[in-house]
């Protein structure tokens, strides 16, 4: 219990120094507020971070497939040894940040089954839908159709023709988790160039190592005749969208019909090409100090001998910025000027 004289001594006290006691409190309780601004400050701006490095795409992800279904009938001129194969990539990484790998084992299961097209009729006023279902016993007819150089084969149990696995991106062998590549091919008979045969290869990649921040990507792959008409030469170009002006990495791509050599150049100043993008078509650049596009830096350069007839009529490479991010990008508005600075390639620009 507080005696008389305690509570004339508090008293006292408060009279004296109520001022000083209430300026520390005033100081505590703006200290407070100003480190809780600069925490939510500093949390919100951690969250605009991953945001923007989240909205290029999981770090499990292909050049074909996709986490909607994409559809795709692939133009051919012609076959090699009798067929049209397709390659499909599939990457432990996101495609707009290939540099960071995903920090783990990532085990997933892929799926191709071969589907035909079918126009659901609609009703009411409805406009018609399309569907990608399995083909029905039979409906392949003598086609070898070949995933992985395999025949597809009935399968009754799910009443299709399919095949399906499982792979695993690994550590290497100094336990490190780094960009890695898986390649799959599709063939298709080259007759199906000129039968127009209505059957398609559906292919499904799904992520069974628990992480529930991937999603399964998947794709549907057709071959057709490349148009007579079709003009025969090369175009490189970002294939990123020009809307966004926060990224991380990006994407350049070449894309062609015919026979063309032309070189692709970057200024690694700024702007560097994944060693997986280079290995994968058994590129190795050059370097030199020179000044291109009104850029001075050390320019790599790479040949590429592209031939849409006998080999591949797409190139993909994966860039990551290498620079000063605050300075080196330009504004918001100037962004892509820049970044389209530190790029150059030999082919006619359209």
């Amino acid at each position: 219990m507080i005696t008389m004289e305690r509570k004339e001594s508090i008293k006292r006290f408060w009279k004296k120094y109520w001022a000083i006691v209430w300026l520390v409190a005033a100081i505590i309780c703006a200290v407070s507020l100003i480190a809780y601004a600069e925490f939510d400050t500093n949390k919100n701006r951690v969250k605009r971070v991953v945001a923007n490095v989240s909205s290029g795409g999981q770090m499990f992800s292909s050049d074909y497939l996709d986490k909607t279904t994409t559809v795709q009938r692939i133009p051919f001129s012609a076959g090699t040894n009798g067929y049209c194969p397709v390659n499909v990539k599939i990457w432990n990484y996101s495609e707009s940040n290939p540099s960071k790998a995903y920090q783990g084992e990532l085990r997933y299961t892929w799926t191709a089954t071969l589907v035909k097209r079918v126009v659901i009729a609609g009703e009411n006023g409805n406009p018609d839908t399309i569907e990608y279902q399995p083909l029905t016993d039979g409906d392949k007819g003598s086609l070898d159709i070949q995933f992985e150089g395999t025949s597809f084969t009935w399968n009754a149990s799910e009443s299709a023709y399919t095949m399906s696995d499982s792979s695993t991106f690994t550590a290497n062998p100094s336990g490190d988790y780094v960009p890695t590549e898986h390649e799959y091919t599709i063939s298709f008979p080259e007759s199906m160039l000129t039968s127009n045969d209505n059957i398609y290869v559906k292919l499904e990649a799904t992520p069974s190592n628990g992480d529930i921040s991937l999603s399964t990507i998947s794709g549907v792959f057709g071959v057709q005749t490349a148009s007579s008409a079709l003009t025969q030469g090369w175009t490189g170009y970002f294939s990123d969208s020009k809307s966004f002006t926060d990224y991380d990495a990006f994407n350049y791509v070449f894309t062609g019909n015919g026979a063309a050599d032309f070189t692709f150049q970057w200024c690694s100043d700024y702007l560097e090409v994944s060693q997986i993008s280079l290995a994968t078509y058994g590129l190795t650049a050059t370097s030199d100090n020179a000044t291109i596009n009104n850029v001075h830096g050390t320019w790599k350069t790479v040949t590429i001998h592209a031939n849409a007839n006998t080999g591949v009529n797409r190139y993909d490479f994966q860039l990551y910025m290498t620079g000063d991010p605050t300075s080196d990008y330009g504004t918001e508005a100037t962004f892509w000027t820049k970044v389209e600075s530190y790029v150059k390639n030999s082919l006619p620009q359209q």
